[in-house]
């Protein structure tokens, strides 16, 4: 960087008279734009030259620090002038402080001649910008070690943790700054302990509680760089973890496989289970647990015997007494950073182990006729009668129903089971329902040739039946929740419906109000009569209330009974570092094509941190790859309240409504899509191929205005999908279009 004004000329000649003497300046007054030039020191040295210094006898400098607006003339102990041997004149000039200065000059011949001195507004000729401070550099230009990003733990409340400097830089002040909410807000940490020894340094850092910090530096040299404070919003440079208690955790946070929910099948009664604990752990002591009743009781399997596998991976080998459906799950401590628990009475099984040793087993459609697949029924009564026809020439030995209440997660086999033919010949099953709700149904037959149908375990249901003791007549019946539950935010609930008949089917929606504020959309296009798992929001209340919304046969909305209210409890504050772990596994499942297994680690994501907006993003793009638009349109939703004025985000809550067959509502998305901006121009294809979509559906409905609406959309994007265009412009010209 240049340290001086240098090589300007003061002129053709030095001639004594008013109007020829501005030529001595190094430029004339108003005939040039300003020259500025940078300075690391506080003295600044400015150069002019003439044919003939000797004519002048005087000689001011006027300096401003304020753009021209004022001027002053430099103090004489400031400003030194001296002559140069190849002729040049140096202004040397020490400016009082780091800023920014304007020079002119002033001079005054023999004959008493002088140059004007600058008039207040004048801008000056010469700008000086001095900055004398040190230079501002990140963190990593300055730390060799640790890097950045990097984490530590320690099983204490203190840690120990060695710094290196990047070469040649040196170090004089420096403050660690702490943060507990990931750069939200900093605080410094005081009690550090620097140590030094040589070329070793070493901080020794405290803390006050179990948990995981985020820290930074504030460090300088005192002259040549300077590392600043952080600022609210800043990432920490390194995190550490104290651990110092005993932590309790789900079985699930410590296994990466088998996930949780997983059902393996044996064609033995001796089982061999690998299991994988994350980051390499290992536990000291270990208990397998059983339970043949979903969780109702567990029994421990002392015969368990644990091994390592030819891979390095622990196994346990266990020996199940028949065929048939079990609930197992892992009691695990290492006894210093991790314990499962024993499971309790009613909690459900970790995975599902089927052993199935007898002869081939059947489809239930091998074995009856009715009810269909898929079929629905409602009963007024809990005390249910369903009709059932066996196939001809099926002799049984055994026969079974089993029961599911929330959707298939989990399966019980129903009790007081009364099997019956009427008079007219018709075989039915009645079984009690313990409350209102939707149950899913399914049989297992036993024929005396051996063969069997499967336990539904880990299958979707055969059959379904809506009890609802109280039917409202002509609304929809909101089952479950009735109201006066307690919720955790962010945690999966199940929530049952269903309908009379006179409702279009799949015009289902549900919605959710917080302390009587607004009604609030999880979803639409659902089944009249079914299921849904629902995460509610993190947000403390004691007034949230649910309803179910459809349309009946002319298209108007009609709406249950909203629930009564339920409490919604909320953890004190998001678990990032959590949430982050569990969409990790989820996005490697994902890649790996474990769909089933990404959703569970998308949702403990989520339940870690509710607002996590790449977890809700993928979450949604999984169940929209898997066909369920309904649960798709839900994370899109949450993902577009989270990301306010995202066109991408409003053009995927428009291609799951598509999906859905709700083309209107698409539209109304697309279009606010297409009104945001939508600069990514292979999405800009994506959403003309939906508009083209849109379009046609609409016109099929006899909705041309919105048919020539979607149209126009693809005419104003700067890069639609070609075809969808041509397309467009076709149905456009079409007649009656």
């Amino acid at each position: 960087m240049r340290s001086d004004f240098g090589g300007y000329s003061m002129g053709k000649a030095l001639l004594f008279g008013a109007i020829l003497f501005s030529l001595l300046l190094p430029f004339p007054i108003g005939a040039q734009e300003s020259m500025e030039r940078k300075f690391k020191t506080p003295e600044i040295v400015i150069y002019y030259t003439a044919k003939d210094e000797s004519g002048v006898q005087e000689r001011i400098l006027w300096v401003t620090s304020d753009g021209g607006a004022t001027w002053q003339k430099a103090d004489k102990d400031r400003v030194a002038w001296s002559e140069n041997a190849d002729g040049k004149t140096r202004v040397l000039y020490r400016v009082p402080s780091d800023g920014r200065y304007g020079f002119l000059f002033q001079f005054k011949d023999a004959l008493s001649n002088m140059t004007p001195p600058p008039q207040a507004g004048d801008k000056p000729r010469l700008v000086a910008v001095v900055e004398t401070g040190p230079e501002i550099v990140p963190l990593e230009m300055a730390l060799e070690i640790p890097t950045k990003g990097f984490s530590f733990s320690s099983r204490s409340l203190s840690l120990r943790v060695p710094y290196t400097l990047k070469k040649d830089r040196a170090v004089g002040t420096k403050t660690l700054w702490v943060t507990r909410d990931e750069g939200t807000s900093w605080e410094k940490l005081s009690g550090v302990e620097w140590l030094e020894s040589g070329e070793a340094r070493a901080m020794v850092i405290s803390v006050k509680e179990d948990g995981v910090y985020g820290f930074t530096l504030e460090m300088s040299d005192g002259k040549g760089y300077l590392v600043p404070a952080p600022k609210p919003g800043d990432a920490p440079y390194f995190h550490a973890s104290f651990i110092t208690k005993f932590p309790v955790v789900k079985l699930e946070d410590i296994l990466t496989d088998p996930a949780k929910g997983s059902v393996l099948t044996f064609r033995k009664r001796d089982i061999k289970l690998t299991y994988r604990p994350i980051d390499g752990r290992k536990a000291t002591s270990r208990k397998l647990w059983i339970t043949e009743d979903t969780g109702g009781t567990w029994r421990a399997a002392d015969d368990a015997e644990w091994l390592t596998d030819a891979a390095g991976n622990p196994c346990v080998l266990f020996s199940l007494p028949r065929d048939g459906a079990y609930g197992v799950t892992l009691e695990l401590t290492d006894d210093e950073t991790f314990s499962v628990p024993a499971p309790a009475a009613g909690a459900l099984p970790h995975l599902v182990v089927k052993v199935e040793t007898s002869a081939p087993t059947l489809a239930v459609t091998d074995v009856i006729e009715t009810p269909k697949v898929g079929q629905k029924y409602t009963s007024s009564s809990r005390t249910v009668r369903l009709p059932y026809k066996l196939r001809p020439g099926m002799e049984l030995s055994g026969k079974e129903l089993w029961v599911t209440a929330d959707g298939g997660r989990s399966w019980g086999k129903a009790n007081r089971l009364e099997w019956s033919t009427t008079a007219e010949g018709v075989t039915l099953v009645r079984f009690e329902a313990p409350s209102d709700g939707n149950y899913g149904l399914a049989f297992r037959f036993i024929l005396r040739d051996g063969r069997a149908t499967q336990i539904p375990c880990g299958l979707p249901a055969h059959c379904w039946v809506a009890v609802a003791t109280v039917v409202a007549s002509g609304h929809p019946i909101l089952l479950k929740p009735k109201g006066g539950e307690e919720w955790t935010g962010g945690q999966v609930v199940v929530l049952q419906w269903m309908s009379p008949n006179g409702f279009k089917e799949k015009s289902t929606a549900l919605s959710y109000s917080v302390d009587d504020g607004p009604w609030t959309l999880i979803t639409k296009g659902l089944e009249n009569m079914g299921f849904y798992r629902w995460a509610p929001p993190s947000k403390a209340t004691a007034k949230l209330r649910l309803r179910v919304t459809m349309l009946d046969g002319s298209g108007k909305e009609i709406s249950s009974e909203p629930s009564g209210n339920i409490a919604i409890r909320v953890p004190a504050s998001a678990d990032v570092a959590s949430a982050k772990r569990h969409f990790y596994q989820a996005t490697l499942r994902r890649a790996q094509r474990k769909y089933d297994e990404s959703i569970v680690s998308y949702e403990k994501a989520l339940e870690s941190w509710d607002a996590y907006p790449e977890a809700l993003n993928d979450i949604a793009f999984v169940h929209y790859e898997q066909g369920d638009f309904g649960k798709a349109l839900e994370y899109f939703l949450r993902a577009r309240d989270v990301n306010r004025g995202s066109a991408t985000a409003s053009a995927h809550v428009g291609f799951a409504l598509l999906r859905l067959g709700l083309a209107g509502d698409a539209l109304r998305e697309l279009e606010t899509a297409v009104a945001v901006g939508i600069s990514d121009r292979r999405l800009q294809g994506k959403v003309s191929v939906a508009l083209l979509e849109a379009a046609r559906m609409l016109a099929g409905e006899g909705e041309k205005e919105g048919a020539a609406r979607a149209c126009r959309l693809i005419f104003d994007l700067p890069a639609p999908d070609p075809d969808a265009r041509r397309l467009a412009e076709e149905l456009s010209k079409a007649p009656g279009k």
